[in-house]
């Protein structure tokens, strides 16, 4: 009980936000990884049985153990582990570990794990076919309606990554993740208007509009992604721009 408890206390705003594993979470990492089918039946009925509460006042036929998929706790911990080896915070950056740890509720169905394990096949593998099957499956959630897909498929065609490289197509990515709301498109095409790439004419009014668009789905800083977009060769290469957003990016708002 002692252990539910400590993770009840680390994982549950974890688990109950859009976010990834936090600080906390990776910093007790050893104690997730060794959690018991047992323990995961307990978290998982008390969990359910305290949103079952919290919205008591919603009819019994929409209660949580009813509408929850079958071992959503295991899957989603797995996407949180995976995090933390894919970022090395709370352990030691491991790629290959992450991705294994993410096979399994991947092939279970489990859509946060799917969307991690393709993208993490195309732009942190140097398989070409592991790059071709993440990019598979970032186009069939694009195809599904997932502007967030669509976007990191624009990055893969700017590059080259699981697919052959097509600027066109790219720049046709961008533009559906941006309208989808997507932060980090409506910056690139900001910035991508400032300085006309990808064929676009200069027009700062459509940068503006870009770096203004609303919604804005993530919280971003517009010279953070810009520099980033320099660094993994989605802009043409430009050292002293990319020096000089970087530099913008990590100054104290």
């Amino acid at each position: 009980m002692r252990l539910l408890a400590t993770i009840i206390v680390i994982a549950l705003p974890v688990l109950g936000s859009a976010q990834l594993a936090d600080d906390e979470f990776c910093e007790n990492l050893t104690i997730f990884e060794q959690l018991s089918s047992d323990d995961y039946e307990s978290l998982e009925q008390w969990s359910e049985e305290s949103l079952d509460a919290t919205f008591e006042v919603i009819s019994q036929s929409a209660r949580m153990s009813d509408a929850m998929p079958d071992d959503w706790l295991r899957n989603q911990v797995a996407t949180y582990i995976a995090d933390c080896y894919m970022t090395g915070r709370g352990t030691e950056r491991d790629i290959q570990k992450a991705m294994t740890i993410l096979a399994i509720p991947a092939s279970a169905g489990h859509s946060s794990s799917a969307h991690m394990l393709a993208s993490m096949q195309v732009f942190y593998s140097d398989d070409p076919e592991f790059q071709r099957i993440g990019f598979l499956t970032l186009q069939q959630e694009a195809e599904a309606g997932s502007a967030y897909s669509a976007g990191k498929m624009g990055w893969a065609y700017a590059v080259g990554l699981g697919t052959e490289r097509n600027e066109n197509l790219a720049l046709e990515q961008y533009f559906i993740a941006a309208n989808g709301g997507m932060t980090y498109w409506q910056y690139l095409l900001a910035h991508a208007y400032e300085r006309g790439y990808y064929g676009l004419p200069v027009d700062l009014e459509k940068a503006a509009y870009w770096r203004e668009f609303q919604p804005k789905i993530h919280y971003s800083k517009y010279e953070c992604e810009v520099a980033g977009n320099y660094g993994r060769g989605t802009f043409p290469a430009n050292e002293k721009l990319e020096n000089q957003f970087r530099e913008a990016c990590n100054e104290q708002e």
